[in-house]
């Protein structure tokens, strides 16, 4: 099963389509938290819980003004959460016929006892699953939510600033079992050099996916231990899974894939973090996912900057060209473009921030170098800042995309932009492919 994705981000609210209640029925999620980046900065210390607002879809399209407005309400109950950071459909894990949802909290912590006033502390994260119905979403907040996912457990080092929910999204169906899977990134998971907080060096950062397979109990698993798979970065400061995607069957074998971006991935020391950046493709089988690093997928493009952060969005672009096959859509928010100044960042020429959104299309064989290239023609217009598809906005058949530009500049300096791309454009010289 190919799970439809098309995500628009703008400030601190994610709009994502589409999920369904009902067969013929859209609705849209919002989550309130920071914009996903390969680490998650936190200004500040306001008393920031978050909330994930579902609206229903309908003959008239989806009707709400506010949030005050919308059908379904979920809350984190905890101070200093960051609930709704990521949000996607999950679509239907449990195979009742309702599709479902998933949501990310990449603070969530702990509580101490007695409470503190950030009850989040160790920003660990989480992620819940709740599950649709006749009567849409079932339950409100982590007590009733039909899965709570961590990353801990008694047989595993605590993870503090893990970040684990910093990006979440339906998989589809990587094994072919009729149930849906999701995914879920982990920033600051470290697999042999677990961080503990202590002095002031920031924490590795090596990141790291998980998949969670449905079934006919739902999701199965509540922890790294019994994750059908974990795919770790293997480099310091690789940032692998600070975005997370669903990538349909993109190689025809009947197995829908998970593609993993990786903004800090170095294309030499990992210490120097000079941040190319890299993105990375899973094939799913009959077993699901076997891979257990970065280095094992079947696919991979990396930047060739450094600063260029290549792999900062993933996404699915559906099918661009008619060919039944699922294509990507990767951002690398500081592509250099054509203008680039004389200072040096770590070694390498300081990039412009222009931005670039690449389109990889499927194939059975190789993906080769890129199809189609989206770009802001700004300096700082920082274009695949985030990514989205497919939709097909004009119903031509073929599935066209959209790429969030939030330094774009026209009557207002920065103020920012989403592109409608129809799957054409001009295609600079490509990044390196393996």
């Amino acid at each position: 099963m190919t799970t439809t994705r098309f995500m628009v981000v703008m400030t601190l609210i994610g709009l994502m389509m589409s999920f369904s209640m009902a067969p013929a029925l859209a609705e849209v999620s919002v989550g309130k938290g920071e914009l996903k980046g390969s680490t998650l900065r936190i200004k500040g210390e306001a008393a920031v819980s978050g909330a994930a607002y579902i609206f229903l879809g309908g003959p008239s399209g989806i009707t709400a003004a506010s949030p005050a407005d919308a059908n379904f309400v979920l809350e984190s109950l905890q101070i200093q959460a960051w609930f709704g950071h990521d949000v996607a459909g999950a679509g239907d894990v449990n195979g009742d016929g309702f599709d479902d949802v998933i949501v990310g909290a990449p603070r969530y912590g702990q509580p101490f006892n007695p409470p503190i006033q950030n009850q989040g502390s160790g920003e660990q994260g989480a992620v819940f699953v709740f599950l649709g119905s006749a009567s849409g979403i079932v339950g409100s907040n982590p007590s009733d939510a039909h899965a709570m996912i961590v990353p801990v457990s008694t047989d595993a080092p605590s993870q503090i600033r893990a970040f684990f929910g910093g990006s979440v999204d339906a998989a589809g169906d990587i094994n072919g079992d009729g149930y849906a899977d999701v995914v879920i990134g982990a920033t600051g998971w470290n697999r042999d050099r677990p961080w503990l907080g202590l002095g002031t060096e920031d924490p590795p950062s090596e990141g790291a996916a998980f998949i969670y397979l449905g079934g006919p109990s739902g999701i199965t698993g509540t922890n790294p231990t019994n994750a059908a798979a974990r795919i770790d970065g293997d480099q310091l400061n690789a940032f692998m899974g600070n975005d997370v995607a669903g990538a349909g069957d993109v190689n025809a074998d009947g197995f829908d894939d998970v593609l993993v971006g990786a903004s800090g991935y170095p294309a030499g020391d990992p210490l120097l973090r000079s941040q190319e950046g890299a993105a990375f493709l899973f094939f799913g089988s009959p077993s699901g996912i076997s891979a257990t690093g970065a280095a094992q997928a079947q696919w991979s493009v990396r930047g060739t900057l450094g600063g260029e952060r290549l792999g900062r969005a993933v996404g699915c672009a559906g099918d661009v060209n008619g060919d039944g096959l699922s294509d990507l859509i990767i951002g690398a928010r500081n592509f250099a473009g054509a203008i680039a100044d004389d200072a040096v960042y770590n070694g390498s020429i300081r990039l412009t921030g222009e931005g670039i959104a690449y389109v990889f299309t499927g194939s059975a064989a190789d993906l080769a170098t890129a199809a189609v290239t989206v770009r802001s023609g700004q300096e700082a217009g920082s274009a695949g800042y985030s990514v989205g598809g497919p939709a097909d906005v004009n119903g031509d058949g073929l599935s066209d995309l959209i790429v969030g530009v939030p330094g774009f500049t026209r009557n207002q300096v920065r103020e920012g932009a989403a592109f409608i791309h129809l799957s054409d454009g001009t295609s600079p010289a490509p990044p390196q492919v393996n």
